[in-house]
């Protein structure tokens, strides 16, 4: 088996360890996990020292699954988040922003709370036209998630935007106006969401047709957009020592995702192009 593979199988039995402990008796799930995990490092030790290179694979498999438990030890246990009372106004950070409908625009937002943040789902009008990264301030009522794992929802009253976005939001609606004034919706709107990920700027019809068809991750910003840059700027560089030019577009990847917004598809896709590059 590859090293990937012990990888893997050590993730795996770390995992189902972790859902035992976490499902019945806790302390002693921890222990017996504990208690696996330095059986297998002391089997590896000792087929290494006896010569055999399966331990090594041993090794590699212990280490991933304690890499793991130690994750799952330290991660916070999930809560129901305290809502504040009364209807604002707050002042919030708007994280994301989905295709508009009927009813307004979609958003997820985190309020400013004095003891931290609080995400909220929410659904704002079309004007002023929001942003990830926009200050804003909001007044609504908030009421608690209807389903496990949801975040609360605020009805908006009124809100107001009070601080723009960093320059690269800004270079990227920017990009999406340009495309906006050079071409007609939805083509407008679908090159905004593949090329710099505003996929609020993709028609809802569109995007539902895409969602059918199997094919929605060609609106979102993934590994076949990173392929695309790669494909551009891989043969610009043909002249360049191969070292060398992996790690120029390794550079040209994170720029990439960093420009797109960096949600979680485009960082997974950049983190696994980068590592395949190096």
């Amino acid at each position: 088996m590859p090293r990937a593979g012990w990888v893997s199988l050590g993730v795996v039995a770390a995992a189902l360890g972790a859902q035992i402990a976490v499902a019945s008796w806790q302390a002693s799930g921890a222990a017996l996990a504990g208690a696996g995990v330095v059986v297998v490092v002391s089997g590896s030790l000792a087929a290494l020292t006896a010569g055999r290179r399966s331990g090594v694979s041993w090794l590699v498999a212990a280490a991933a699954a304690g890499i793991l438990a130690l994750r799952i030890a330290t991660s916070p246990t999930a809560s129901d988040p305290a809502l504040p009372t009364g209807s604002g106004p707050w002042t919030a950070t708007v994280r994301s922003v989905f295709s508009a409908r009927d009813s307004g625009v979609p958003a997820v937002a985190d309020l400013d709370l004095d003891d931290g943040t609080l995400q909220v789902a929410m659904t704002v009008p079309a004007y002023p036209v929001l942003g990830p990264g926009d200050r804003v301030r909001v007044e609504g009522d908030l009421r608690p998630p209807t389903r496990p794992g949801d975040s609360p929802r605020l009805f908006v009253r009124s809100i107001e935007r009070v601080d723009a976005a960093s320059p690269i939001e800004s270079v990227r609606r920017a990009v999406g106006d340009a495309l906006a004034t050079a071409l007609p919706e939805p083509a407008a709107g679908l090159g905004a969401g593949m090329v710099v990920g505003l996929r609020e700027r993709v028609d809802r019809d569109l995007a539902a047709d895409f969602t059918a068809a199997g094919v929605s991750h060609v609106v979102a910003i993934s590994g076949w957009n990173v392929s695309l840059v790669i494909a551009f700027l891989a043969p610009l560089a043909l002249r360049v020592r191969p070292r060398l030019r992996a790690f120029a577009l390794v550079a040209a990847i994170a720029a990439f995702v960093v420009f797109a917004g960096a949600s979680a598809s485009v960082v997974r896709a950049g983190a696994m192009t980068g590592l395949a590059l190096v």
